[in-house]
Formats: structure tokens, sequence, C-alpha cells
């Protein structure tokens, strides 16, 4: 989907436990851990009480994981980006039930630095069902981007059912903070040096089957016998050497 100028790719595969997932080679996540009590809980998570979610469609799904969750942003250029972190409770209640007890806490980490602890998605969004986003700038080294968010033993673990607890998160958006500037190609001294380079080779080949061929001095002898005139007692006769 698309949204403010962004277009967003599907997180959509079921797998959590000691899992590494790799989108196209542009992006990958990878989910460790296994809920206590319940190690049939899902990590895909949906807004099962039909919360009226404010925001884009995607806060009505989330991928969550019970202990660790990493993003991976892969084959980036060098340089300074904007990370957009969306959250939006959707797996507690908003009404006076048990259901509604829910607190869920986690850590969240860009590029080895820690910038959210503690985090608590409804109490900064002032409510379940409310979309929220957190916005930072990083810089890029290696051309790879690491997002991590981690439980850190807080919060509740069983309410409204086990397994409900650890990091939970939306969408991620990725966005330069710079210029990017159109290909250029190769210069016209590298297109040159290439072709150059080529004729050089083509040249040596030729000259290596000429004198396989016996063109050239050096190479090997024609088939052909020579003769030679060799004088003996009686007289001159032609051989064969």
């Amino acid at each position: 989907m698309e949204y403010n100028g962004n277009k967003y790719e599907s997180d959509l595969d079921q797998e959590g436990i000691s899992y590494f997932y790799l989108s196209d080679d542009k992006w990958a996540y990878s989910s460790t851990g296994l809920y206590f009590g319940n190690s049939e809980a899902d990590y895909i998570a949906t807004n099962t009480f039909s919360l009226n979610i404010t925001g884009p469609h995607f806060y009505q799904t989330a991928r969550l994981s019970p202990s660790s969750l990493k993003y991976y942003g892969l084959c980036l250029l060098n340089g300074n980006y904007n990370v957009k972190l969306h959250f939006a409770e959707i797996m507690f209640s908003n009404d006076q039930t048990f259901s509604s007890l829910g607190r869920r806490i986690f850590d969240v980490s860009i590029q080895g630095r820690k910038y959210l602890s503690d985090f608590n998605i409804m109490e900064e969004a002032g409510g379940v069902g409310e979309g929220i986003v957190k916005d930072f700038n990083v810089d890029v080294n290696d051309n790879s981007l690491e997002i991590h968010l981690y439980w850190a033993g807080k919060g509740t673990t069983a309410i409204p059912n086990r397994g409900v607890y650890g990091p939970l998160i939306s969408a991620i958006s990725v966005t330069p903070n710079f210029k990017l500037s159109p290909s250029k190609g190769l210069s016209a001294g590298a297109i040159v040096g290439i072709v150059v380079a080529v004729l050089f080779v083509i040249l040596i080949l030729i000259l290596f089957v000429l004198r396989k061929m016996g063109f050239l001095l050096g190479g090997k002898n024609h088939k052909d016998k020579g003769k030679i005139r060799i004088k003996n007692q009686t007289g001159v006769s032609d051989d064969e050497m």
C-alpha cells in the first residue's frame, strides 16, 4: 500500500521462533523467543476487538515477538536517514473488562543505540487503537540498517491471554535525508580504457593463433620435408632429410 508518498510492502509471514526472513534483498527480519505457557501463540497480531483504529490501514495488523525482533534495511547508500516506526496497540480492549488491563512494555534500539526505553504504546498514544509514530534520524555507514525491538521482562504476560507481551510494531518507513543523484553511467575515459583493453586481448589471441599455425618466427615447422644436395663419390644427387 501507499501512504504519505511511501510504498509499504506486506510483512505477513507467520514464522517467529528463531526465524530469519529475507525479502528480495531489500529488507529482512529476525525473530526469537517462545511465549510462556503458549507455544502456539501467533506472531502476527490483528484487530481482534474490532477497535475503531485511527490512522492508515496498516494499523489493523502488527508483528510481535516474545523476546527479540530485528528489522534490517539492506544495500542502502551510506548517509543520514529518517526512520519512522508506526505503532498501535490492538491486542487489548478499550472497555472496563479484564482484557483492558494488559500492559506492553519494551525497548527500541537503532544501529545499536537505544532510542526508546520502557516504551508503552497505549500510554504514549493515549489509548488502544490509537496510532502513534516515533521518528529518528540515524546514520548508515556500512550500507545496512538495524532496528531492534526487544522485551526487557516488564509489563503483563497473560492479559487478555497468555502470549500477549513483547515488542509490537505495525509499520516501518526509511527515507534518506539527502538528495539521490541519478546514475551517470561510465565516463568517457572508462569506456576508452575498456575498449583498448578488449582490443589488446584480441590482438594477443590473433598473434598466438598465427604463431601456432607457423606463420610467425618460432612457430611449428611445415610438414613438407626440405631437400639438400649431397656430394658423394659418384657425383651429385638429391636426397631428402
